[in-house]
């Protein structure tokens, strides 16, 4: 005979809810609840009921929330192909199901909060408390917040946490898992057109200072900019190089063997006799095609989809290079953006992203964290050959810290 299943308490509001649940002989109920209720008479029972006292022992362990769910019930939400993506227990509460383990990450607040419950809005990256009435920001911006500038990441972040780099002069946020840069590197950089002792010049200032001078004839210095006169300096002649674009809408600079397309200028290279080229920064590198975008400081492999990808692997021997921060040789600059064709430096010195404390002169490889390097560990190979082809530079100053943080390096050492 049929018989009838009533909730803990008569009081609960569910809405839509089969309670009090009739089971008929015969028969298995799998849409009232998130577990299949068997009626009298059915045969080989076991299994169902086994497999239902599982499922609520592991919380309807899942990526996906578990359906015909009543109030009061657990969800453990888990990714089973990506054990190291962010796993959280949610409750539902009649209506939603809501997160028990830290604020609600989502593009709008939460449905029928309590009274201090919090969600992290990822569209504006910004906490909020639940009053009773309204969603109130934690942080309104009249103050300011907290940025934890240094070289090293902090410890033991939350979800919204701010670190500044002080190395690569970029702010990241912790989304819950890793490090999301919210900004690049810029220089105030101010181009002009000019002419300097009746040639015709292109100025390139940095932070103020010069940084370049190009021309179509030999220029005899004298005063150049503002007063400033670089004495002990060569007489300089610099063509627009072939292969080598300046991408400055000069639309009205040409002649003298220089051509325009109306956005970049180019001709050919040369240097008076006994003159230096030099640069600000200090690596050489090249646009590859990368199969997702690239931070400054990544640690890429030849493999992956495309050209480059970030190394997964510890003393991976297809080590290629690191995301440069400020080339200051740029090759194969047509050939995308940074986002899809990120300059990897293949020589010079830049900052690198490592895990665990570094000794200056450390030979560094990559580790089993993805675009991290790590400090070299002979033990890790069983062929020698294996360990030097795995080496992609070398550390040129200390890292005292065992959390992720960046360290300078030369590319290319070994």
């Amino acid at each position: 005979m049929p018989y009838s299943i009533d909730r803990y308490s008569s009081n609960l509001f569910d809405p839509g809810s089969a309670f009090p649940l009739n089971i008929a002989d015969n028969t298995i109920n799998s849409t009232a609840t998130s577990i299949r209720i068997i009626g009298r008479g059915i045969t080989n029972y076991g299994e169902i009921v086994a497999e239902s006292l599982v499922h609520i022992m592991e919380n309807f362990a899942g990526q996906t929330a578990p359906a015909n769910p009543i109030t009061g019930q657990l969800w453990w939400q888990q990714d089973p192909t990506n054990p190291s993506a962010p796993q959280k227990l949610s409750i539902w509460n009649g209506s939603v199901w809501k997160s028990v383990t830290g604020a609600t990450p989502s593009p709008t607040g939460p449905t029928g909060p309590a009274v201090g419950d919090t969600w992290y809005n990822t569209t504006n990256q910004q906490f909020n408390f639940w009053d009773g009435d309204t969603w109130n920001i934690v942080y309104d911006g009249s103050a300011a917040l907290p940025t934890n500038p240094g070289p090293s990441a902090p410890a033991n972040p939350l979800e919204g946490t701010l670190w500044y780099n002080t190395t690569l002069d970029i702010l990241y946020v912790y989304n819950g898992s890793v490090w999301e840069a919210l900004q690049k590197q810029s220089a105030n950089t101010s181009v002009s057109y000019d002419t300097i002792n009746g040639s015709d010049v292109i100025i390139i200032k940095v932070n103020g200072n010069i940084l370049a001078i190009w021309s179509s004839a030999v220029i005899t210095y004298g005063t150049l900019w503002n007063g400033v006169t670089p004495s002990g300096k060569p007489n300089l002649q610099a063509l627009y190089p072939v292969g080598l674009r300046v991408g400055l809408n000069y639309s009205n600079f040409a002649g003298n063997g220089i051509s325009s397309n109306g956005s970049v200028h180019y001709g050919t290279w040369a240097l008076a006799a006994g003159a230096t080229l030099e640069a600000t920064y200090a690596d050489i590198a090249e646009r590859y095609a990368s199969d997702e975008e690239l931070t400054p400081g990544t640690l890429v492999a030849i493999a992956g989809t495309s050209e480059v990808t970030k190394t997964r692997t510890v003393g991976d021997t297809n080590v290629f290079g690191v995301v440069s921060t400020a080339p200051a040789f740029k090759m194969n600059s047509e050939a995308g953006d940074d986002t899809t064709h990120p300059y990897i430096a293949l020589s010079g010195r830049v900052p690198v992203f490592v895990k665990g404390k570094v000794s200056k002169g450390d030979r560094l490889i990559a580790s089993d964290e993805p675009g991290i390097a790590r400090v070299l560990d002979k033990t890790l190979f069983t062929d020698p050959f294996d360990a030097v082809m795995a080496v992609f530079g070398r550390a040129i100053a200390d890292k005292t810290t065992d959390e992720l943080g960046t360290v300078e390096v030369t590319v290319g050492a070994k």
